[in-house]
């Protein structure tokens, strides 16, 4: 139950400090379990002390050589959010129009569903369309703006910009915002909805065309089609198949072509959304999580799907899909920005890569 005032706001084992600077996290002496200390730099620095499976050197070192990003990272990031996850620290609140969800609403807010087809997954995103637009062009979603756009543009800037897939453009809001840097951009979209409302963000951009088609049919509706550069934005945590995916974007690029995804950041955002200590919630497992679509400042009522998978099933997907991981982030908002949020930020909420095509 909602109740204005309601505020079962996020409790933390005491001696947990978390700066808002590029996430770094310390815990201090004396827990039983956190024993080992790691650090991450992939864009961000995050130190914690963890259980430690300590493998023989010979293995570390095949297994650091092997890697297509930094190997210490990829550990440290998973490690990071199991520590978390076994904490007594669970995030419950959500501010969103002057409420807060106490911990019953919360637990009710995202349920764990079965997998499901690109179909379903595209009607739900019809049904959220106007929602959506709402939320971007009023400003609500100070996330687009202030993180997810800015790391997104940032990441393209070494790209060859002549023509930019933005695959899974929703509603052609980033399309819109990238549109000035490119000769042209190509926005692919499955949901009908979505490419009619993006269609009229980017009514005045000459440079800009819409296909409503997902990735994966594309080669279908144009086989020949050749792309200098792609872009995804909070779009992959959506792809039932991952694998069909990468490999879809991988055909439409040229050798040294470059890919920039955005997502939710796989440690961190089970915690920020409430669920990381649900019983049915595993790091390690692929899972499709329903709810109501919500951002940190507003709370839809349309039930939309996303699908957990851990850091390194993304790293796999790019080796063996045939990229090179060449760039991370984690990007945090300043200190002004963040002012703005109803919580402040305590960790990277999401993940940015940008992949070159061997």
């Amino acid at each position: 139950m909602i109740r204005r005032g309601d505020s079962l706001r996020p409790r933390r084992p005491a001696g947990i400090s978390i700066s808002s600077c590029r996430s770094k996290m310390t815990c201090v002496p004396g827990s039983v379990a956190w024993v080992q200390e790691s650090m991450c730099t992939v864009g961000a620095a995050c130190r914690l002390r963890h259980p430690a499976s300590r493998l023989p050197s010979s293995e570390m070192e095949d297994q650091k050589s092997q890697s297509v990003v930094p190997w210490r990272a990829c550990t440290s990031l998973k490690n990071s959010a199991q520590t978390i996850q076994r904490s007594t620290w669970r995030p419950t609140s959500l501010q969103s129009q002057g409420y807060w969800l106490n911990e019953e609403a919360q637990m009710q807010a995202a349920r764990r569903a079965s997998a499901k087809a690109q179909d379903e997954l595209t009607r739900e995103w019809d049904r959220l369309a106007e929602e959506r637009d709402r939320q971007l062009r009023t400003g609500l979603d100070l996330s687009f703006r202030h993180v997810v756009a800015p790391v997104a543009a940032r990441l393209l800037e070494p790209a060859d910009k002549s023509l930019l897939l933005d695959v899974g453009c929703g509603t052609g809001h980033f399309t819109a915002h990238i549109a000035p840097e490119c000769e042209h951009v190509l926005g692919i979209e499955p949901s009908t909805k979505c490419v009619e409302i993006a269609r009229r963000v980017c009514a005045e951009a000459p440079n800009v065309s819409f296909a409503n088609v997902a990735v994966e049919d594309f080669g279908e509706l144009d086989p020949d089609r050749q792309v200098t550069a792609a872009v995804a934005v909070m779009v992959m945590m959506t792809a039932p198949d991952l694998d069909s995916f990468v490999r879809a974007v991988w055909k439409r690029l040229p050798a040294g072509g470059v890919f920039v995804s955005v997502i939710p950041h796989p440690c961190f955002w089970p915690i920020y959304w409430g669920y990381a200590s649900e019983s049915w919630y595993a790091y390690l497992d692929e899972i499709f999580i329903e709810a109501p679509f919500k951002i940190s400042s507003d709370l839809t009522s349309v039930m939309t799907t996303h699908i957990h998978r851990p850091l390194e099933r993304y790293i796999t997907a790019a080796a063996l899909g045939g990229f090179i991981i060449d760039a991370l982030e984690e990007p945090m908002p300043n200190e002004a920005v963040s002012a703005m949020y109803p919580e402040p930020w305590r960790f990277p909420r999401f993940l940015a890569m940008r992949w070159v095509r061997r």
